[in-house]
């Protein structure tokens, strides 16, 4: 097998050699500029994720302040149909206002833990551009010093 073995190497060391040929090694600067890519465009992607959930949540408080309205409409209605007498159709603004009510608190609670997201989405997007421009600094030290030893 001593025989084999040798062959082997020698053909594995003259394939390094072809491929290595063949195939540049990649540039430094490459592969972080396409890296800084990537996570570029991840980042623009968060970011406009992130528009459409504020947006969302504008929507959601705009639903809250109605509702909030239908509760004192409601409410109001409910006192002048009592001054008035009509007891039953009091009865039905005071049913609706309680309808109004429990809506308003689920609607609260989905803002808040809306919000709780939005909040989470906000650092972590916070933090991947500290990452990027981190990762822009330093291709810009490699490119200095590379230019630095160039010259010298």
């Amino acid at each position: 097998m001593g025989l084999f073995d040798e062959v082997y190497r020698k053909a594995r060391r003259v394939a390094r050699a072809i491929r290595d040929h063949l195939i540049p090694p990649p540039i430094p600067e490459d592969v972080i500029a396409g890296r800084l890519d990537g996570m570029s465009s991840t980042l623009s992607r968060c970011k406009s994720q992130l528009a459409v959930l504020m947006k969302e949540q504008r929507e959601l408080q705009l639903k809250i302040h109605r509702n909030a309205n239908q509760i004192t409409h409601h409410l109001r209605e409910a006192r002048l149909c009592t001054a008035r007498g009509e007891h039953e159709t009091a009865g039905e603004h005071l049913r609706a206002r309680a309808r109004h009510e429990q809506v308003s608190g689920v609607l609260g609670r989905q803002l808040a833990e809306f919000r709780g997201q939005i909040e989470r989405l906000v650092d972590h997007v916070r933090g991947l551009e500290l990452v990027v421009e981190d990762a822009r600094r330093r291709k810009q030290l490699l490119l200095a010093q590379r230019e630095c030893i160039q010259a010298h």
